[in-house]
């Protein structure tokens, strides 16, 4: 389905043009980001595009402290809380002072949504499955996330639920379809975007889209032309998605209109890259080299077409 790759080199990025787009041909412009992070050999990062900014947010591990840098890899802010609650499985941050932690059990808010202590979600949900594709995105003071507990027997598990940070609470917003209401194992955590106004998960099976209205709370699948596990998904004028296909051992990226219309698609070789450390970000999809420079630096190849 993809043709011969050219490769030109121009200054420190690359033009690949290969067959793979429903208009013909597509372009790809490769660029080598540093990201300047201490990251032991089995730890996870977990990756943030900061709303409404080119800016990213970076966890090492379960580390309750994050590291904010522009989308050239300049490090722009830290984040240490002085209370910080201890092994952290998520977080949402709204800015560099305004961070919600996720422990196995507790929302902790600092800044703004901060509060005095944290905020138990266990008689909610009971404890959340976190996962390093941060399957919770957050929209003005309520932040949205998947209750996925496979130890309570709840005909509606999983479930999409909300948090509201003035009203300290959490309400039950909508349930997956009937065929996927069974707990789901840590492979099969979707991803999740928003445009403001719907929740779309991509499933890990790379078959469907669950498109979520927010005011409605009505939920609706979209089949998906692409085979194999959905790793990201994401929204900056237009949705963005990246799927591993096992099978061509290609990790498949795919550009979306708003209205989640394919408008191209592409594909890259998935053996130079680590899949579960790459990521969506506001202007293109950065994939994590397999070989690192060395144990201070996360190097990624940021890829637009």
């Amino acid at each position: 389905m993809f043709g011969r790759y050219a490769l030109i080199v121009i200054s420190t990025a690359i033009l690949i043009s290969g067959l793979g787009c429903l208009s013909g041909q597509a372009t790809q412009e490769v660029t080598p980001v540093i990201f300047q992070l201490v990251k032991p050999p089995s730890a996870t990062i977990r990756v943030q595009v900061m709303p409404g900014q080119e800016m990213l947010a970076f966890q090492v591990g379960n580390q309750p402290a994050l590291t904010f840098f522009d989308t050239e890899g300049k490090e722009v802010g830290t984040f240490h809380p002085a209370d910080p609650p201890g092994q952290a499985v998520g977080f949402y941050a709204w800015s560099v002072d305004s961070v919600a932690l996720f422990t196995e059990a507790d929302l902790w808010g600092y800044g703004p949504h901060g509060s005095a202590k944290g905020i138990s979600m266990a008689g909610v949900y009971g404890t959340p499955l976190m996962d390093s594709h941060h399957p919770m995105i957050s929209l003005d003071d309520r932040i949205y996330f998947l209750a996925n507990n496979p130890e309570m027997i709840m005909a509606d598990l999983p479930m999409i639920y909300r948090y509201n940070f003035h009203k300290h609470q959490t309400d039950g917003l909508m349930s997956f379809p009937p065929e996927l209401k069974q707990p789901l194992t840590d492979d099969q955590v979707p991803s999740m975007t928003s445009d403001g106004q719907t929740l779309v998960l991509a499933t890990s099976g790379g078959q469907d889209l669950l498109i979520y209205d927010l005011t409605r709370r009505t939920v609706r699948q979209i089949p998906s032309p692409v085979t194999g596990y959905a790793l990201a998904i994401g929204y900056h004028r237009g949705y963005r998605r990246m799927i591993l296909d096992p099978d061509a051992q290609r990790l498949v990226l795919q550009a979306m209109d708003g209205g989640l219309n394919e408008v191209s698609r592409t594909s890259v070789p998935v053996g130079d890259y680590d899949p579960e450390h790459s990521f969506i970000g506001p202007d293109g999809y950065y994939l994590c080299r397999k070989e690192q420079p060395n144990s201070s630096e996360v190097a990624f190849d940021r890829i637009a077409f």
